[in-house]
């Protein structure tokens, strides 16, 4: 048996909702993935969990998508997908239901009761290639499903597993505290295993070599920590001749990034400035991403004293392409203490307690009086509870929503 198919995981479109830049790159690299696809001849593409980085992307987004997997569909190629745990609700509801019911992509999750819950493998075309999958879920709930359901794969035929898990065996260092799914909780027998959840790429063989099983890491680095790992963020390349797996990784984003990383444990401003502009002075920056991480205990003010915007100046004068920052390490040995009049109201007291809690770590694109609103916004949905009658998977469902409105993710 003969065939290509692109392998594609944790694209997280709409993660840079407030760089321009970066959403500009996270886009690229993706509709990059879907050209190179066509280019390649690919008989068919799986997506596998997390093609938005939340369940209610913006329409920009969400009319994005659908421009690129059209692209696809005018081809006549097949897009399989399972949603992963960013784009999936507690209640089960997913944007991808929109794609699917537009044609644009098929849902590889198919349960079915026949007397018990199995899962119902996908025909592609009319060939002995079948293809199923299982959705990711957020604190490892989808581990529930593959106890609940039984997942056989077809006999003499090419059988496609995806899923959106880390493997316990198989995790990365820096997760090493985090639970994922055990090796033997995916089901024997399937020859391709399409993962997804984990931003590093990986590859190996399991089921004593007669399987692979891959993951292709995330198509672009969608969080700060993404940006410290190389050769990490692609989609892959698999074909299949005489029944034998070939995979290559294919890089899709345009420009390279660097990481400028400052830890200095107790500091005094200006110390913390000298040590900036030091790499700043020392590092190229043509055309590339900065990602800035600063983390800092400081002994002389708070983190809006240190002068971060000057030393982005200094970085995009030297070429830097935009600088992401990461500066929540920056904590300062003030301690405020908000005293309060015995007769004050619940209302004056939140006022006061955002009012005294602003500013301590600067944030881009987010001043002082849109701090203090999102805080007290954001005590508001704290302090909501269930309505009667409401069930809990819509009450988290409200929940979540709320809180991505007030952040903007």
């Amino acid at each position: 048996m003969n065939f290509k198919f692109a392998h594609i995981a944790d694209c997280h479109l709409d993660a840079y909702s407030r760089s321009k830049v970066l959403q500009d790159e996270l886009n690229f690299s993706f509709s990059n993935a879907i050209k190179s696809a066509i280019q390649n001849k690919v008989d068919f593409v799986l997506i596998c969990g997390d093609l938005f980085n939340n369940a209610s992307p913006s329409i920009n987004t969400l009319v994005f998508a659908i421009e690129q997997l059209k692209k696809l569909k005018d081809r006549d190629i097949p897009v399989y997908v399972i949603a992963g745990s960013h784009d999936y609700m507690p209640s089960g509801h997913t944007i991808l239901n929109v794609l699917n019911a537009a044609g644009l992509t098929i849902n590889a999750y198919n349960p079915v009761d026949e007397g018990d819950v199995s899962l119902k493998l996908i025909q592609h075309r009319d060939t002995d290639i079948y293809i199923g999958g299982i959705i990711g879920r957020i604190r490892g709930l989808d581990k529930q499903l593959y106890e609940q359901i039984k997942i056989n794969p077809k006999e003499k035929s090419f059988n496609i597993f995806m899923f959106h898990n880390g493997i316990e065996e198989f995790k990365p260092k820096i997760m090493k505290n985090t639970e994922f799914l055990p090796l033997s909780y995916l089901p024997k027998g399937f020859d391709y295993y399409a993962a997804g959840h984990i931003h590093a790429y990986f590859n190996a063989k399991i089921n004593d070599n007669d399987s692979t099983l891959v993951f292709p890491g995330s198509l672009y680095p969608t969080n700060i920590g993404d940006f410290s790992l190389t050769g990490q963020n692609q989609y892959v390349l698999v074909e299949v001749i005489d029944d034998v797996v070939h995979t290559k990784k294919i890089r899709t984003y345009e420009h390279d990034f660097v990481v400028i990383n400052v830890d200095m444990k107790n500091a005094k401003v200006s110390e913390i400035e000298a040590e900036l502009r030091e790499l700043v002075k020392n590092t190229v920056f043509d055309n590339k991403i900065v990602i800035l991480k600063v983390k800092a205990r400081i002994e002389d003010g708070k983190a809006g004293d240190v002068n971060i915007g000057e030393i982005e100046e200094e970085m995009m004068k030297k070429g830097a392409l935009a600088v992401e920052k990461n500066l929540s390490g920056l904590t300062s040995k003030t301690v405020f203490k908000t005293r309060f009049d015995a007769d004050i109201s619940t209302e004056k007291i939140e006022e006061k307690i955002a009012e005294e809690n602003t500013g301590i770590v600067k944030i881009s694109g987010i001043d002082v009086k849109k701090e203090k609103a999102m805080i007290l916004d954001l005590i508001r949905v704290l302090e909501g509870s269930k309505k009667q009658g409401q069930t809990n998977s819509n009450y988290e469902d409200e929940f979540v929503c709320s809180c991505r409105k007030i952040f903007d993710v």
